[in-house]
This record gives structure tokens, C-alpha cells and sequence, in this order.
């Protein structure tokens, strides 16, 4: 017997028998409610919001005429993105578009191979840039060697514009309980690149005129703690905290870290709980040494 195709299945088809796209390599997860296929020429994903033609299907509109709006609708987005694509030639016009990302290293390993990135404990700071048309793409090496610009450069501007574009957004303030402040940013589903913006942890920090704990359930958004609130907390105490607040925060099916993060107000320095104890720990072994002098 034949198969029967769903409308989505015949549109994809359809689309697919064109010489300008092409199917979604394995790596890209494919939402059931989206149709997303490939542009061919610059290998970008277009995702096409299919539930809004299927409801014009079935209010009587001809499957032949649903194709060709949908034709239409991505004709323009692929002009749109050939525009951008010679837009992002010159660096002076890409950098406006430049932001930043923290991705979890172990599920990305692959892709990191190839673009440039910082690793802050177990998760990685990337480069992207954000389109008007809604899509984004990573900044690869190649890209950034066509651009003439060092890997600081990179992440400078990406981080000052990222600070202008997805500014921070104080979702909570308690002055009772453990945790302090909660924040995202303007997008709210990246806040956690907020713990690299230029001097937002400095500025936290002083506002508690203290260092601070980070806890990170998600990449949504972060949770402050001062850390003469909880002297008493160790390694073990925290990674329970944020096992436990990962598993209830929303849009968490993406561990994007399994640390509680530490930031040192005087030594400017951001790190895994594990880190900054061991840090410590040393720090107090080398004191005990010098105090005790040279020995035999």
C-alpha cells in the first residue's frame, strides 16, 4: 500500500525537490509543530512556521495555493539571507550584529572544533550573530580569519554589543533567603552569557560589597548569592542546591553547566566552586610554608 503523507511531509517534498534546499543534517533536531530545511547555497536552516498555512488548508484554500505561498515566504527570507550573507563580509557592518552565547562544552565538542571559544568551567563562550530575520549563526575561524580580526577583537566587540542588544533584566530582588538577585536578559533565553558581560559581576559584587555565588539552573538566567550568606556552604552543599534547582527550572531538559560558579571580588576572578576551593586550600598551604620558613 501507499503511504499516506501528512500535509507537512508534502510540503517538504515539494520543497526538497527544488535545486535550492536541501534536507537537515542529523545534528539539527527538527520541531514536529516547524518545517525547517536547508538553503543550499549558504547551508542555513530555515525553520517555516507550517500550523499558520495548514489552518488556511483547511478552511478551503487549495493545497496548490498553500505551496505557493509558502514558496513565496521562503523566497524572501533566502533573498534576505543572501543580502545579509554580503553584509557580513565587512567586518565593520557584521560586528553590529555581533553577540555572544554559553554553551554547554560536552554537547557541543563537535562544533567547537571549529569556531572560536573560551571555557569557563565546563561550559564555553561563543561568538554568533544575531540576524533581523531571526536566524543566528556561530563566528567560525574561518569566518573570523576572512575578517582579519584576532580572537580578542572577537570577543570584545561581541561582548560590548551583547551588553547593548540583550541588556540585563532583574527579574527578582529578596532581601530574606539565600538568594539575592535573579536575573536574565532582554531575550531570556541566553541569560547566562550575563556573567561575562563587562563589569556586571563587578558592579553586583559591590552593590553586596561581597564575593559572589552563581547558580545556574538553565540557560535562561542566573541566581546571586552573596557569600557571607552561607560561610557555612561547601562544594557538596552547592552542587546539591543546583541539582535540585536545575531539575525545577523551566526549559531545563539542557543541562548547560553541573557547577555553582564563585566570583572573587578582589582578584576579579570567575570560577567553579571546585576551583575556588582548591584555590583557597592552596592559597593557605603556601601561607603555612612561608610562615614556617626554609626547612632542613
Amino acid at each position: 500500500d501507499r503511504e499516506i503523507q501528512s500535509p507537512e511531509q508534502r510540503v517538504k517534498q515539494h520543497l526538497l525537490s527544488r535545486p535550492e534546499y536541501a534536507s537537515l543534517p542529523a545534528s539539527i533536531q527538527e520541531n514536529s509543530r516547524d518545517l525547517i530545511i536547508l538553503f543550499q547555497e549558504q547551508r542555513i536552516p530555515l525553520k517555516l512556521e507550517i500550523e499558520s498555512y495548514y489552518e488556511i488548508y483547511q478552511h478551503g484554500v487549495s493545497f496548490e495555493e498553500v505551496l505557493k505561498a509558502i514558496e513565496t515566504a521562503a523566497e524572501k527570507i533566502r533573498n534576505h539571507i543572501a543580502e545579509d550573507q554580503k553584509m557580513v563580509r565587512d567586518y565593520k557592518q557584521a560586528k553590529e550584529l555581533l553577540t555572544v552565547e554559553l554553551v554547554n562544552a560536552e554537547e557541543k565538542k563537535e562544533i567547537l572544533k571549529k569556531i572560536p571559544h573560551k571555557m569557563i568551567g565546563d561550559m564555553a563562550l561563543v561568538c554568533r550573530m544575531n540576524f533581523k530575520n531571526g536566524y543566528t549563526l556561530y563566528v567560525g575561524n574561518k569566518r573570523m580569519q576572512e575578517w582579519g580580526i584576532t580572537e580578542e577583537q572577537l570577543f570584545s566587540d561581541a561582548l560590548q554589543n551583547a551588553s547593548h542588544i540583550e541588556p540585563p533584566i532583574l527579574v527578582e530582588k529578596a532581601d530574606n533567603g539565600l538568594i539575592r538577585y535573579v536575573y536574565t536578559n532582554q531575550s531570556s533565553n541566553n541569560g547566562v552569557s550575563l556573567i561575562v558581560y563587562p563589569d556586571f559581576l563587578d558592579e553586583l559584587a559591590r552593590k553586596l560589597n561581597d564575593n559572589l555565588i552563581i547558580i545556574i539552573p538553565s540557560a535562561t538566567g542566573i541566581g546571586i548569592i552573596g557569600e557571607k550568606r552561607a560561610t557555612s556552604l561547601r562544594v557538596g552543599d552547592w552542587n546539591a542546591i543546583h541539582e535540585v534547582m536545575t531539575k525545577t527550572a523551566e526549559g531545563s531538559a539542557s543541562i548547560i553547566t553541573k557547577h555553582t560558579f564563585h566570583y572573587d571580588k578582589k582578584e576579579k576572578i570567575l570560577e567553579t566552586m571546585e576551583a575556588y576551593e582548591n584555590r583557597m586550600s592552596q592559597k593557605l598551604v603556601n601561607y603555612v610554608m612561608k610562615m614556617m620558613g626554609p626547612t632542613m
